[in-house]
């Protein structure tokens, strides 16, 4: 891990711990989930870790750049910590969204946070979307026209395989379009998936 991200890492854990001690497990947003994280001595994990380093290696640091169910923003955060300028973050859950403004405020940080449906964004103004981890019912194959939509205006999706939706219904019409280019860009226990529009 270099520099920005120890750093970044150590004040996450630092304000969260914080957090915890002021407002308990459940109140404080980061239930069981993050509390396991800061036990093993960092808030990031291996797909937080890899996303970062491929973002960091692959984009231009002035592209604006959305994650999607993100939760408290560690990877927003991170990213914002190694140099990108344009990043933002959504996040549904009132207590993850109450977690992540305080991260913001104790980091100083100009991340963009919206506490609504990513749904409602314009999603073709942004250069890349990805997520990491979605696992709910409430998302889905039902979201197969507007990512097919925003990846034909321009904007690459990364999403994990297997973490987007309660199934995999949403790969299946991915993967199966002509118009779209699909790239492994690495393997944890499941793919990330990169798709791209294909110039005609």
């Amino acid at each position: 891990m270099n520099k920005a991200l120890k750093g970044i890492d150590e004040n996450l854990i630092r304000l969260s711990e914080d957090r915890l001690k002021e407002m308990g497990e459940i109140e404080s947003g980061l239930f069981n989930y993050y509390i396991t994280r800061i036990g093993h001595g960092s808030m990031f994990n291996e797909d937080d870790i890899k996303i970062i380093e491929y973002i960091g290696e692959n984009e231009d640091q002035n592209s604006r750049i959305l994650e999607v169910a993100a939760g408290c923003g560690q990877v927003s955060f991170a990213l914002e910590a190694i140099g990108f300028e344009r990043v933002e973050f959504s996040e549904f859950d009132s207590r993850r969204l109450s977690y992540a403004e305080f991260l913001k405020q104790g980091l100083d940080s100009k991340v963009s946070i919206h506490g609504f449906d990513y749904r409602k964004l314009n999603l073709n103004e942004y250069g890349l979307i990805f997520v990491v981890n979605a696992v709910a019912s409430s998302i889905g194959v039902q979201d197969s026209k507007l990512l097919l939509d925003t990846i034909e205006s321009g904007t690459d999706i990364i999403l994990k395989y297997g973490y987007y939706g309660i199934d995999n219904k949403i790969f299946e019409v991915l993967d199966k379009n002509d118009a779209v280019r699909k790239d492994v860009i690495f393997s944890t226990n499941e793919e990330f998936r990169r798709y791209s529009r294909i110039a005609p």
